[in-house]
């Protein structure tokens, strides 16, 4: 490999580019061709799907003819993804199949657009929406784990959940169908949230994410359904790290998740899209951690350095990494800004920080464009990348090398840390002279951003270096991410107003955003972004929480004295705005005081005695 330091860029192609020249030349069609199945791909037709008044098992589905082996030629499929609520069946009492069955028929009959979720749009204001007319433009065939998988073949089992990563790749759409469920025989709460929590659930979510189209459709109950597309600010985790009731699934899975990551770093290549394959390279520590230990994917042969080269110790760390990533100079960008530094960030390799760091790398070189598979946009750093993806050894490299803790955003590295839920990266920060107080931009806090995404060990540590800032943020908590009961004990415990009124002056950042958004929602276009803009001053967390589709969160704001007779800028109560969702009945009680409901979804979700948690927290 021809090696010009770090001073330059020879001209001659690096084994990167060659090797993604080759399969263009070569093997385009074996990359995108579909991987045969070890099990057929069983769905059932939409029209049966919406006739059903019980949820069959698979062996039961194909004796009455109702299961049809999918074939693209037929029309698009849609997997579904969802928790099972019993332990031998998925869903004993019908409530899931009730919300995606009304979910379907309002789509087809009534709405014209999946819009994309608020947080998607808000951090995302390119995102485009899903016409619905794409979803029922041919026939619609549904793959349903239980339709489609056989329930009393072990080792058929065993190949159809090996087929999962091709089943989602011959998808054309994906469910994930979370809504709120408090199944009393069993104690427990199901939610978006413990979705999100389930190993075999992040493993399809991740199968989504890596094939061609990653977006994917959020159904929280017949009306509360919108579009995901950031891979950053999504729910849930890596794969190992989720909950899994047979322990030895989580080994099983690590095979298949590698499988899923190899294939779209090959297709990655084929279309040169170099930014995106190391984006995706170096992140698959990242998608591979809580696994146990495997073999880490390098496309490239091995590299060896030149015999009696006398290249400096620096050198001999950085070359296998530039040798994968196809880089030959310390300074270089891509495509995208980026230079060698961020991608060993999002790797989060402490060593080879500290060796590119040694060979003069700017440890506070910012991003000059977004590399979507990253998540990562404009103007990020490397320790902002690390602090994000929890890379802590990697975060005290960059700070004994001088790496700000305080950039031009004031206060985004910790920002990045409250974000990811990395108390530890946030006490690394201010133990390097960093503020946990300045706001980003001027405008939302560190502690505000924990409240918006669940962070609830960042709370903590923010809490204790005197960093809470509790105006907004159960407001803010309650239409974002974290919109739970026990955000709703935790920030009233800590003595934030449960009837707290929003209020964005019209010249503050916020402020514009949300008035451009409410002229949008005057004009006609409703999304979930432009409904929550228009007339936000006055809002309180209860509104946000129905508005959010938090209902288990709504509950508990009822139980802690959340009133509901009041009303926004524009006149409207809370029931006002819950006429235009599906609330779940529980919540509707609660607007009537009759709070039993609320009350026994609340101590489903907490597992501990309510009675204390409510003395607590006020």
């Amino acid at each position: 490999m021809p090696w010009c330091g770090p001073w330059g860029r020879s001209s001659v192609p690096t084994p990167l580019e060659r090797f993604a020249q080759t399969l263009r030349d070569t093997c385009e069609d074996d990359i995108v061709a579909d991987t045969p199945l070890l099990f057929p791909m069983y769905t059932v037709p939409l029209e049966d799907v919406l006739k059903m008044r019980a949820v069959r098992p698979h062996e039961e589905l194909k004796a009455h003819g109702v299961l049809v082996m999918y074939d693209v030629g037929l029309g698009n499929a849609a997997f579904v993804s969802h928790q099972w609520i019993g332990g031998r069946h998925p869903d004993p009492h019908c409530e899931q199949l009730q919300v995606l069955q009304d979910a379907l028929r309002r789509l087809r009959s009534e709405v014209q657009m999946v819009h994309p979720s608020f947080v998607t749009e808000f951090t995302q204001p390119a995102c485009k929406g899903l016409p619905t007319k794409k979803l029922f433009l041919t026939p619609l065939f549904l793959w349903y784990d239980y339709f489609s998988c056989p329930q009393h073949s072990q080792h058929s089992l065993e190949l159809a959940i090996r087929s999962i990563p091709e089943y989602i790749a011959r998808c054309t759409f994906f469910f994930a169908l979370c809504p709120v469920i408090a199944d009393h025989t069993s104690s427990r709460l199901f939610t978006q949230y413990t979705w999100a929590e389930r190993g075999w659930c992040r493993m399809e979510k991740a199968c989504r994410e890596l094939s061609v189209d990653h977006t994917w459709i959020l159904i929280q109950s017949s009306k509360d359904v919108n579009l995901v597309n950031d891979p950053a600010t999504t729910l849930g985790g890596p794969v190992g790290e989720g909950q899994f009731t047979d322990s030895e699934d989580r080994a099983r899975l690590a095979p298949v998740l590698l499988s899923a990551l190899k294939r779209k770093l090959l297709v990655r290549l084929k279309d040169h899209d170099l930014a995106g394959y190391r984006g995706l390279l170096n992140l698959q520590l990242v998608h591979m951690r809580g696994f146990p230990r495997f073999q880490e994917l390098e496309l490239i042969s091995n590299f060896s350095s030149p015999a009696g080269s006398g290249l400096e110790a620096s050198f001999d760390a950085v070359q296998p990494f530039f040798h994968q990533n196809g880089f030959v100079s310390i300074t270089e960008v891509d495509s995208v800004g980026w230079s060698p530094l961020h991608y060993a960030a999002i790797r989060g390799d402490a060593a080879l920080i500290q060796a590119l760091l040694d060979l003069r790398a700017d440890p506070n070189a910012k991003t000059r464009r977004a590399n979507p598979v990253t998540g990562f946009r404009r103007s990020d750093t490397a320790l902002n990348m690390c602090l994000f993806h929890k890379h802590n050894d990697a975060v005290r490299t960059l700070l004994a090398g001088r790496a700000r803790v305080d950039d031009y955003f004031r206060g985004y590295p910790a920002c990045a840390a409250a974000i990811a839920d990395n108390a530890e990266g946030v006490r690394l920060l201010c133990e390097a002279g960093g503020n946990p107080s300045q706001p980003f931009l001027g405008v939302v806090y560190p502690f505000t951003l924990a409240c918006m995404f669940g962070a609830t060990a960042a709370i903590d540590e923010l809490a204790a270096r005197d960093a809470a800032h509790l105006q907004d943020c159960l407001s803010y908590a309650m239409i974002f991410r974290g919109g739970t009961p026990e955000m709703a004990f935790r920030l009233i415990s800590m003595r934030a107003d449960v009837n707290y009124r929003s209020h964005f002056p019209l010249l503050s950042p916020l402020g514009v955003v949300f008035a451009l958004k409410s002229l949008e929602y005057r004009c006609g276009r409703v999304t979930p972004l432009t409904r929550v803009a228009y007339r936000a001053n006055g809002r309180t967390p209860l509104m946000n929480a129905i508005m959010g589709a938090h209902y288990d969160g709504a509950a508990a704001l009822l139980l802690l004295g959340a009133q509901v007779d009041l009303r926004d800028s524009g006149g409207a109560s809370v029931m006002d705005i819950a006429r235009e969702q599906s609330v779940p009945d529980f919540v509707q009680r609660g607007f009537q005081r009759e709070l039993e409901g609320c009350r026994s979804v609340v101590q489903l979700h907490m597992l501990d005695s309510l009675e204390e948690l409510v003395e607590e927290a006020f």
